[in-house]
């Protein structure tokens, strides 16, 4: 669910930033104030960074994939506005295309998917050209991970996929 909720945040506009120890499941026990805490509930627990290595490998690809192009990084409202088409969506999806050439990107369009059902969902991609996967599950960044040739995709439950062109 980590990897689900931050990748949400990475991939819209804007600034996104995270916690110490976000990327590793720090929960410093619940304690949601802990600046009078001691420091066993404040100190960084590096050994979850093992245990957790999954997720701060997801992490690691979030942010490469996000520094890789510019049309997660707009800086005008107009150029959102302009270049951001949200699909028609159900309760638990949310998916939207950006226009990267427009914003200077090397991918043409890249389609996010949010998936917050538990189920799998079947998305309708807007076109029938061959698609780059480059997110899909626990697996992110800036390589290929699957072509796609079909108009559908399916996205695993809880989850987001992105795909470019």
């Amino acid at each position: 669910m980590s990897q689900f909720a931050t990748s949400i945040a990475f991939l819209s506009q804007g600034v996104p930033f995270m916690q110490a120890g976000q990327e590793f499941l720090r929960s410093k026990n619940g304690d949601d104030n802990s600046y009078k805490s001691d420091d066993t509930t404040n100190s960084l627990k590096w050994s979850t960074k093992l245990k957790y290595s999954s997720t701060v490998n997801y992490y690691k690809g979030l942010i490469a994939l996000r520094a890789a192009h510019p049309a997660f990084r707009m800086t005008t409202t107009a150029a959102m506005k302009e270049n951001i088409k949200f699909f028609k969506g159900t309760d638990t999806l949310i998916a939207y295309s950006i226009n990267g050439k427009a914003v200077g990107d090397k991918a043409k369009t890249i389609v996010v998917i949010h998936n917050a059902d538990s189920a799998n969902a079947t998305f309708t991609l807007p076109n029938a050209n061959s698609w780059n996967i480059v997110a899909k599950g626990s697996q992110i960044g800036t390589k290929t991970l699957q072509v796609l040739k079909a108009g559908k995709v399916v996205v695993p439950g809880q989850s987001t996929m992105v795909l470019t062109q």
